[in-house]
């Protein structure tokens, strides 16, 4: 039932072109511009205002649910930014840590140049030098 979910999700997206809730959004404000429009040509003087008064209301309503919906799309906008920049700062220190002379000998701890004298014999066994 999920899966069948995604895929009407996906394709109404698609057919959409983008968010649907957008899309039925913009559909819906025509409609109710239209239906306002028709039912103020229905009446005259004082009703007409009192229409008018409730369709301020609704379209009040209706702006700050769009406001609050750009809002939370800048929040998140921020948010990626955020993650995106503190995970370069962590990066950064990451590598200006391996710098540190104490730490870069614990990665990287002295060795002794060449052939150590266990490998030699080795090599003398195995290649029959000796």
């Amino acid at each position: 039932m999920l899966a069948e979910m995604a895929r009407d999700s996906a394709e109404c997206r698609q057919a959409a072109g983008g968010s649907v809730t957008e899309t039925v959004s913009g559909w819906l404000a025509i409609e109710y511009v239209i239906a306002a429009r028709a039912r103020l040509a229905q009446r005259k003087g004082g009703p007409r205002l009192k229409i008018l008064r409730d369709i301020v209301h609704d379209w009040a309503i209706l702006q700050r649910g769009e406001r609050s919906a750009a809002r939370l799309k800048l929040d998140c906008e921020t948010l990626d930014w955020l993650r995106s920049n503190s995970q370069s700062a962590k990066e950064k220190q990451f590598w200006e840590w391996v710098k540190r002379p104490d730490i870069h000998r614990k990665l990287y701890p002295r060795r002794k140049a060449g052939i150590s004298k266990k490998t030699i014999r080795r090599i003398e066994r195995e290649f029959n030098l000796k």
